[in-house]
Order: structure tokens, then C-alpha cells, then sequence
């Protein structure tokens, strides 16, 4: 139901992890603590678990999520540039997830701008991935090391195959979009790149993950700064932490830690903070 209005720096929606296969928004009702701390709302938000829906299932659940939020509490959003979320958190699977909707979305605001047109979407100021897996392919195989692969529900909700593992892999599609990006500049008069439609970034991994290993993060990390872009440096930001591990980084959140610590030095450091603070 739709809630009194209520004066916020802003929202944030937090995605949970779960191996795409479990978990419920119930459960990581704490991990709120440090944003509400800092004058955020907070929605954290569920999505279709294997076997009710794949990748692409769950990346829908989450942008209905946020239009749905957009719609019912458009007082949250105000604050926010372009009327859109202060973040969108995901940890795990859940930042597999996120961050392919970021770049759903980047996607689509990109395509926007190149027809004159403005995007309805809902924008997304910041992300911020968690313990985050974003290489489906290596992952599968870092699973199969283990002998977890035939009981994990990634072979099932990503694809079956190495060609669909690929597909649904962050790192592929944020090298799609850049294509795409490549295609189409010759069909527009003035340069629309990807970087400008892209949020602020945050990547953390714990060094001591054994569940999700911290190169998934440094991987797409690498992806992104060797886009051509003065911008991207500015816009992507990683944290490897040491003696911490794969459900550390959530529960830091939750109880106090070097995650939540580092989590909160970054989202204070951004200017979205000083901007809306000047603008009340």
C-alpha cells in the first residue's frame, strides 16, 4: 500500500543473493542499517527463485520492482537525479542480477538519447555489488572444481549450456553493448557512449571468498576501465578486502564491519549526497 510521504536523502534497493535458487527479501531486513543510517529508505525487494524463473525472469522481477516502487512512492525518488533510485545493492547472485539490469537499463537510456527521445525508465544512480559473480562460464567451472555443479541451480537458470553460460555473463553483455554502441555511431550526428548512461559503480569481494573467488570482481572491474572513456575512471570503483568472506560482506552490513565501513566512506564521498543536501 501506498505510505505517508517521507523526507529522505533518497532510496535504496537491495537486491539478496541465493545461488538464483532461494533466499527472501525477509531475511536481510538488517542489511537496511547503514543506509537507513544515512537518511535512505530502504526496499528490499524479491524476485523469482529456480525453478519459477531464469536470468532474464529475475532481471524483469527487478526492474518491475523498481517501477513499482517508482509508482507507489514517487516521493522516495524525488531527491535523486532524473527522479531515479540512490542505488541499486545486490550481493552474490543478487549482484549478478543487478548489475545485468544496470546495464539493461544503461542500455536502454543510451538508445534513448541517440533517437532525441527521453527514457522512462526509472534511472539508477549508483551500484554497488557484493561477493558479486559476474563470469557465469568460469563460474560453472569454479563450481565444478568443488563437485557443487550438478546441485547448484546455475546450470538450469542460466542455460544448460557454455554458449547460454556466456550469454548471461555481465562481462559478455557489457562487451554487447559496446558493440552495439560501435554499430550505431555512424548512424548519429553526435557520439552517444555507453559510459555516460552507465551509474556510479562500487564493486566489493572479500579476499577470502571460497564461494564466489574476488577475480569474478576484478574481472568485470577490468572489463570496464578498458572501456575508451576519460569518464570511466570515475565511475568504477572497486574494494578487495582482506580476511573477509563470501557472507561477510552482507552481514558486515547488518552487524558492523569492514564492508559496511567501506560501503558508507564511498556512498558519503559521492556527490549525490552534497547535491541534494545543497538543493534542501
Amino acid at each position: 500500500p501506498k505510505g505517508p510521504a517521507v523526507a529522505t536523502r533518497g532510496v535504496v534497493v537491495f537486491v539478496h543473493g541465493g545461488a538464483w535458487g532461494s533466499g527472501k527479501p525477509w531475511m536481510y531486513r538488517l542489511a537496511s542499517i547503514p543506509f537507513l543510517e544515512m537518511g535512505l529508505a530502504v526496499a528490499i525487494v524479491g524476485y523469482r527463485t529456480y525453478p519459477d524463473a531464469d536470468v532474464d525472469g529475475q532481471v524483469e522481477d527487478v526492474e518491475r520492482a523498481m517501477e513499482d516502487l517508482a509508482r507507489r512512492r514517487p516521493d522516495l525518488l524525488q531527491n535523486n537525479r532524473g527522479g531515479g533510485i540512490s542505488a541499486l545493492v545486490g550481493h552474490s547472485t543478487g549482484a549478478h542480477i543487478s548489475f545485468l539490469t544496470v546495464l539493461k537499463r544503461s542500455k536502454a537510456h543510451m538508445e534513448a538519447e541517440k533517437q532525441g527521445k527521453e527514457s522512462k525508465d526509472v534511472f539508477i544512480n549508483s551500484f554497488i555489488g557484493l561477493s558479486g559473480v559476474y563470469n557465469i562460464q568460469n563460474h560453472f567451472e569454479f563450481e565444478s572444481g568443488r563437485g557443487v555443479e550438478e546441485m547448484s541451480p546455475l546450470k538450469p537458470v542460466c542455460g544448460f549450456s557454455v554458449e547460454n553460460f556466456i550469454e548471461n555473463s555481465a562481462c559478455f553483455r557489457l562487451e554487447q553493448c559496446l558493440l552495439d554502441q560501435e554499430r550505431e555511431e555512424c548512424d548519429v550526428a553526435e557520439e552517444v557512449e555507453l559510459v555516460d548512461h552507465l551509474p556510479q559503480m562500487l564493486f566489493v569481494h572479500g579476499v577470502l571468498d571460497d564461494t564466489v573467488p574476488y577475480t569474478s570482481t576484478q574481472k568485470i572491474v577490468d572489463a570496464i576501465l578498458s572501456i575508451e572513456s576519460s569518464d570511466v575512471e570515475e565511475k568504477c570503483h572497486e574494494i578487495l578486502l582482506e580476511d573477509v568472506g563470501h557472507s561477510d560482506t552482507v552481514m558486515h552490513l547488518m552487524f558492523g564491519g569492514k564492508t559496511r565501513d567501506s560501503l558508507v566512506d564511498w556512498f558519503q564521498s559521492w556527490s549525490l549526497f552534497s547535491e541534494c543536501d545543497d538543493e534542501s
